[in-house]
């Protein structure tokens, strides 16, 4: 009897284990630099440029329908004025081809943005606050199944972004 016993709680063990939560995907990284707007944050290796610019980058992930992004801006309002933080959050809110899914303000230090394009493109966008603009990291892709990937992702970037002098 014991011996049926032992048998079954090491069935429900391993189908318990079995139903983990997912865990982060694990990565190797490596450290985009720009040191014309002073600013730096970690990617996954296996991302390609897609585009390199003065201000920033773009990264496609291979296979999949990801881009990261991150550069520096300058947002204005239509009076040509430079925007504080809140004035950039509240424009951002104003966009018409988006749809937000979750919004968060953090004092006078960032936003984090996130929801859907035109009904076919979900992101998550950081914006930090810098004396000179903004800083922005952010990822957009276009398959739900990619989400948890995506979070890991855009949220390792912020986590790593410096300014650097």
């Amino acid at each position: 009897m014991n011996k049926l016993i032992i048998f079954f709680a090491g069935i429900f063990i391993s189908i318990g284990c079995n139903n983990q939560q997912p865990r982060e995907p694990e990565f190797t990284y490596e450290t985009y630099l720009n040191q014309d707007y002073e600013f730096q944050f970690e990617y996954p290796t296996k991302m390609d440029v897609v585009m390199n610019h003065l201000d920033g980058i773009r990264l496609g992930y291979p296979e999949k329908d990801i881009l990261l992004g991150g550069y520096h801006a300058f947002i204005i309002n239509d009076e040509s004025d430079w925007v504080n933080l809140k004035e950039a959050y509240d424009q951002d809110l104003k966009s018409e081809n988006v749809k937000y899914s979750n919004t968060e303000f953090h004092d006078e230090d960032y936003y984090f943005l996130e929801g859907m394009i035109d009904g076919k493109t979900s992101f998550m966008k950081y914006t930090i606050n810098s004396e000179r603009g903004f800083y922005i990291i952010e990822i957009q892709y276009t398959d739900e199944k990619d989400a948890q990937l995506c979070k890991a992702i855009v949220n390792h970037a912020k986590n790593t972004f410096k300014r650097i002098e």
